[in-house]
């Protein structure tokens, strides 16, 4: 990752470990969602410069964020089964 990459990172899980109260699950989702379409604003203005830096990105970087709008919505679901 990318200093502003992790810095981003950084500032999404900040945000997420502030997330209570009733609705949290659908507030973290949007959190983390709107960090992931922040970090593709990012990585589009400055396409990968060779393989190695894109195989990072999409192996440690992408998950990063994704992982957790993909986590938050299997908190709702199960939430909503519960």
């Amino acid at each position: 990752m990318t200093v502003k990459q992790q810095a981003l990172c950084d500032h999404m899980i900040a945000a997420l470990s502030g997330c209570n109260g009733k609705d949290y699950p659908y507030t973290c989702f949007w959190i983390a969602v709107e960090h992931w379409e922040k970090l593709k604003k990012m990585v589009s203005a400055n396409l990968f410069s060779n393989t190695a830096r894109s195989v990072q990105f999409f192996k440690y970087t992408k998950p990063a964020f994704t992982s957790q709008a993909q986590f938050y919505t299997m908190v709702s679901e199960a939430l909503l089964c519960a």
